[in-house]
């Protein structure tokens, strides 16, 4: 998956269990979105 590399305000959210890192990305007023692919 692409994404635009421009800086967007919003929140990334990374969160560790069991020795996995899983990603959230949020817009400053918008949902928050789980990125599935991660690279740690």
């Amino acid at each position: 998956m692409m994404y635009a590399q421009v800086i967007t305000p919003g929140y990334k959210i990374l969160l560790s269990y069991e020795g996995k890192i899983y990603e959230y990305h949020s817009g400053k007023e918008e949902r928050m979105v789980f990125c599935e692919s991660r690279s740690s």
